[in-house]
């Protein structure tokens, strides 16, 4: 008899890298030529986890077409810059990875 009620394997969770570079600020990109923002619709990371390179950060709404956005760095998310629903300008702040522990207090976004 097949079950159609079994578990799935447990997704793997990545484990801790000591990046040697330093952390990397992961910014809006312009997914089209009129984009002047995108809409955070699911963050699909929570902060401190620890990610892959390949591993989808978010859920980005455009004009046209909500798309995942994935990382191109391993390492751990020290800063999301906004919840759910709200807005983030094209080469605005979206995501800061690095080491745990690390200062990034100069790559954080001002407030006028």
């Amino acid at each position: 008899m097949f079950n159609f009620f079994k578990k799935s394997s447990p997704k793997r969770k990545p484990t801790p890298i000591k990046r040697t570079e330093p952390a990397q600020v992961i910014r809006m990109p312009k997914m089209s030529d009129k984009m002047e923002f995108g809409v955070v619709s699911k963050w699909c990371v929570r902060l401190g986890d620890y990610i892959n390179s390949g591993d989808v950060l978010v859920e980005v709404e455009t004009d046209k077409a909500t798309m995942e956005l994935e990382s191109y760095e391993d390492g751990k998310v020290l800063y999301l810059s906004v919840r759910e629903g709200e807005k983030v300008d094209v080469n605005g702040v979206l995501v800061i990875i690095g080491n745990e522990g690390e200062d990034i207090s100069h790559l954080l976004p001002t407030t006028d």
